[in-house]
């Protein structure tokens, strides 16, 4: 029986399949800390059970979601989740899987950990994607024929369904022959590489730390743009998504300014909290490349700074793509 791996558009706690596999940072966030709410219900001890980092805890999944059953694999709280942390998710989830679970498991679902909280998505997602491939090429219970990778923003799930027909010729991958011996994955060219160096070589990589407006018009911008821009040059893209992130933002947001390489920011429509990383960044001395869309204008203490001023999303491309690749020669030599 072949095993399919899969790009799915809609809510993970919707979609019925035997397992849902959710990361577990050492608290309670998004999907997972819904899910954790709805479990209290029925079991109310479940919080001092939930796993520390390379740890399962595998629970019901009746009342809470439409998969039958949910597994929580342990990982280092967001603050310290690195590329390789969320590679060996990915890996550890399935090797859980095939001990703890039946092995009539057929079916089962997973979100990406990291993208809403500010970690590169195309980076997070080869992980993952490189993670189950680590382990299904060894080891993976015998009726498992689907592995749905879930992805709540229509924007993003595209782009992580273009980014796993980069890696896999085909989604359906052929078992090896004995039922248990793992399976066989017809890969692209050049996507050897580029499995086997994701996690620990993403975490090399240099970043670009976004701050920007979080508001409707700017999604083409970042999407399209900054997004398209940093990768092109080399860089990882990284940003703090206050509409996804609880906990203490404004720690985190230092954490990662204190470890970028450039920080870019789009100071259009004058949010408060962009001013105050830029602020931040000059502070510690950072390279900042400053954008505004053309027709707006800039307050007086920074109208001196040099800026990328747009129009269009493809002038700003290439503009920040030019940038960007002068700051990624410079940290390589």
């Amino acid at each position: 029986m072949p095993v399919q791996i899969l790009v799915n558009s809609g809510d993970a706690l919707s979609y019925s399949a035997d397992v849902l596999i959710l990361k577990y940072a050492q608290r309670s966030y998004g999907a997972d800390g819904i899910v954790v709410s709805r479990l209290l219900a029925s079991n109310p001890g479940l919080e001092a059970n939930l796993p520390k980092p390379g740890s399962p805890l595998v629970c019901s999944g009746a009342g809470a979601v439409a998969a039958e059953q949910v597994l929580f694999v342990g990982v280092p709280s967001l603050s310290e989740l690195t590329y390789a942390d969320i590679r060996q998710f990915a890996k550890n989830a399935l090797s859980m899987l095939h001990d703890l679970a039946a092995q009539s498991t057929r079916s089962v679902a997973l979100t990406v950990p990291g993208p809403n909280y500010g970690l590169d998505e195309l980076a997070c997602f080869d992980a993952v994607v490189a993670g189950l491939l680590d382990q299904l090429s060894s080891e993976l219970p015998s009726g498992l024929a689907t592995i749905t990778i879930m992805e709540n923003s229509p924007r993003r799930a595209r782009r992580f369904a273009q980014e796993l027909e980069k890696i896999l010729a085909s989604s359906t991958l052929q078992r090896k022959g004995d039922l248990h011996g793992g399976v066989h994955a017809d890969l692209q060219p050049g996507a050897a590489e580029r499995l086997y160096t994701a996690g620990a070589a993403q975490d090399r990589k240099p970043v670009a730390f976004v701050a920007m407006p979080f508001r409707e018009e700017m999604l083409d911008v970042y999407d399209y743009g900054i997004l398209a821009a940093t990768g092109r040059a080399g860089f990882l893209c990284e940003r703090a998504d206050q509409e996804h992130f609880t906990g203490d933002i404004l720690s985190w947001v230092r954490q990662r300014i204190d470890a970028c390489a450039i920080v870019v920011a789009d100071l259009s429509f004058m949010n408060p909290n962009v001013y105050l990383e830029v602020g931040y960044a000059w502070g510690r001395g950072k390279p900042t490349v400053l954008l505004i869309q053309d027709g707006q204008e800039l307050p007086f203490d920074v109208r001196g700074q040099r800026c990328l001023k747009y129009k269009r999303i493809k002038h700003l491309e290439e503009q920040l793509f030019s940038d960007l690749l002068a700051v990624g020669s410079g940290n390589k030599g």
